[in-house]
């Protein structure tokens, strides 16, 4: 922000899910992971370590981006744990 340039922060692994990040003071609160094996992690600027915050095993889909309090003791995220849909035939439509 104050007109260098960008770079990749050396450490932080790539993501699947651009929306799924949010920094934090001294890091970045992130979720990665493939569909049904999510997680929630933190990577530190200082150490460039990123540690494990909590698993979220039943989650299939993570949509909206994600949050964390002022805090810093509750992680905010919008995920889903089951889809499903119907094909159904309608016959005499008009």
């Amino acid at each position: 922000m104050d007109g260098g340039d960008e770079h990749r922060e050396q450490g932080m692994p790539s993501l699947v899910n651009n929306v799924s990040w949010t920094p934090f003071q001294n890091g970045i609160y992130f979720v990665d992971g493939p569909p049904g094996h999510l997680s929630g992690k933190y990577f530190n600027f200082s150490d460039r370590q990123t540690l494990l915050v909590t698993d979220l095993p039943k989650i299939s889909f993570l949509c909206c981006g994600i949050a964390v309090t002022h805090n810093n003791d509750t992680l905010l995220f919008s995920g889903l744990d089951h889809v499903e849909s119907d094909i159904m035939l309608v016959e005499n439509f008009h």
